[in-house]
């Protein structure tokens, strides 16, 4: 294995279950010797998302894509200036998937100026996440008939799940 090289998970250690590392989870080996590698792996679930982690080399697979070399530049650019990454960080799951009726749990000025406050209830739009937000529609039809309301980006520790049947 290679610097930049792109690579994908084929077996699970416990180690990467602990950081919610999935099968075919894809990374980039930033270094690597005969047995392991250490490699930032991206979140599927949550896009913006990273951690990195020291593998053995036989959980890994070389993928048969290659970074485009302005794209190495970049990338080598960025790790420089983030020397600080988290290592082993855990990577956030899904709290919550598109349809699912959820409540805001806390007052935030960037969700009142879109209409938004604590206790509102929307549905959840889509189910791709980025930077742990997700959107949330919080339109409705009021008695005259209007649309009221808009879809926004809300953090998904800011809400909980609510019961369908208590909406």
């Amino acid at each position: 294995m290679k610097k930049y090289q792109i690579v994908k998970i084929v077996e699970l250690t416990d180690e990467m279950i602990k950081l919610n590392l999935q099968l075919d989870f894809h990374g980039i080996i930033l270094s690597s010797n005969l047995d392991s590698s250490e490699v930032i792996f991206f979140n599927d679930d949550n896009v913006g998302e990273s951690t990195i982690c020291t593998v053995n080399n036989k959980t890994i697979k070389k993928e048969d894509i290659e970074l485009p070399k302005n794209i190495i530049i970049e990338f080598d650019k960025y790790i420089e200036e983030n020397l600080n990454l988290d290592k082993s960080r855990v990577l956030t799951k899904p709290k919550f998937k598109e349809c699912d009726w959820v409540e805001v749990i806390v007052e935030k000025e960037k969700y009142a100026r879109q209409g938004v406050h604590c206790g509102d209830r929307g549905v959840i739009a889509l189910d791709d996440m980025i930077n742990s937000e997700m959107l949330v529609d919080f339109t409705g039809v009021d008695e005259n008939g209007e649309l009221y309301g808009d879809i926004i980006s809300v953090n998904i520790y800011d809400l909980k799940l609510v019961d369908e049947n208590k909406k």
